[in-house]
């Protein structure tokens, strides 16, 4: 992979100004420094590129390190194609590579391990492949095998079983789709776990947005209110279209069309498969994304904070507001501050003193000692810097 080409694709700027960065930044020179005093190199790219810039550079190289990691894995193993090493190579993600690289991952002992210690493999081929027209207890009985533990057709039905849900949940591109599924059609949802008491979450207790509109103050909010315990949170999937998809994958359609007992089995192991392999993993998946970009999306700026009386209103005032990432003044024009709930709290300038806000809105879990806030959720329309930011005071 070309890693600048593809960063300047994404950045929509010129190769030789994302060549030149990187090489900055191979020398040692942070971010600020770039944007502040190798403008005329960079061809003027300002902070937020050189900093969006550095974390995919990173991220890049890692996901290479990554994929050469696990083709010399596989490669060892004896398991390594021309095909599986190509979709490798071509993997834009770590969550791709990694899909890639589960089937021949050495696993801890799972319930399909144990089974093919068992020699339920074959049963499980033949299930699978729907290679037989006797009744899945007479090709059971075949693998009884006391020696291995194996004493019933039951155990042998479900060893067989358990194979087939791994095989499920570790084929690539079956997870692939389960996760767009997932992420385009579902939904999150918070409860409170006590609604009856008093907390900064209660816009939360009862919540749900779709995955795909939900912002980064709220994925914020909810992690933080699961922590502190006041909330549950879990991922609502559409599980009949993606278990309609499954089995359109995993079984014939004549199959289907005949309501054989190798459709029918085929179904428990989807079924299986999708609730106890597939949909926590990509749960946590989704909201670790979620998380990421939410906090990649917040910037720590420092100023001063002061409490100041103007007439009968005790007020915040913010002043002479500086980024910490860009190590220079920020220009807010319009600003909305966002309490840990997830709900706003009315904020005006004044030319004179600056920023300033009810304190009463949040006082009482928010404290400024340490005198930082958030933002994150910026709109650049101007490049005089007139953007839109969030703030968000941390405690």
């Amino acid at each position: 992979m070309d890693i600048s080409k593809k960063i300047a694709e994404e950045l929509g700027v010129k190769q030789w100004q994302t060549d030149a960065a990187i090489e900055l930044i191979d020398e040692g020179c942070t971010i600020p420094f770039i944007a502040r005093y190798r403008k005329e190199k960079t061809g003027t790219l300002n902070d937020e590129q050189l900093r969006k810039l550095g974390e995919r550079l990173t991220y890049l190289r890692n996901l290479e390190d990554r994929k050469t990691a696990v083709i010399s894995s596989i490669e060892e193993q004896g398991k390594l194609t021309d095909e599986l090493k190509a979709k490798i190579l071509e993997a834009e993600t770590m969550v791709a590579v990694e899909d890639l690289y589960r089937p021949y991952k050495q696993k801890k002992k799972t319930r399909a391990s144990v089974a093919k210690e068992k020699g339920l493999e074959g049963l499980a081929t033949i299930i699978r492949l729907e290679m037989t027209k006797n009744t899945i207890e007479e090709e059971a009985k075949k693998f009884i095998n006391p020696e291995k533990e194996v004493n019933t057709v039951t155990e042998a039905i479900n060893g067989a079983l358990d194979i087939i849900a791994e095989s499920i949940s570790d084929d690539a591109e079956i997870r692939a789709d389960i996760r767009k599924r997932t992420f385009d059609k579902g939904i999150i949802k918070s409860e409170g776990k006590d609604k009856e008491a008093e907390s900064v979450y209660e816009n939360y207790y009862d919540f749900e947005e779709p995955l795909t509109k939900m912002t980064g103050y709220r994925t914020l909010a909810v992690n933080r209110g699961e922590k502190e315990k006041f909330l549950t949170v879990k991922i609502a999937a559409p599980e009949e279209d993606i278990i309609r998809y499954l089995e359109k994958q995993m079984v014939s359609e004549d199959a289907l069309n005949a309501g054989n007992w190798t459709s029918k089995v085929i179904k428990d192991a989807i079924a299986d498969s999708y609730d106890r392999l597939i949909a926590p993993a990509i749960e946590r998946e989704i909201r670790n994304d979620l998380t990421e970009k939410a906090e990649d999306g917040a910037m720590v700026l420092e100023g001063d904070f002061k409490t100041e009386h103007f007439g009968s209103d005790k007020m915040i005032t913010v002043m002479n507001l500086q980024s910490t990432a860009a190590n220079e003044k920020v220009c807010l024009k319009r600003v909305a501050l966002v309490k840990h709930d997830g709900t706003e709290v009315p904020v005006s300038y004044d030319t004179s003193i600056g920023y300033h806000f009810d304190i009463e809105a949040y006082q009482g879990y928010v404290t400024f000692k340490k005198q930082y806030a958030k933002i994150g959720g910026w709109v650049n329309e101007d490049p005089e810097c007139d953007d839109l930011y969030t703030i968000t005071f941390a405690e």
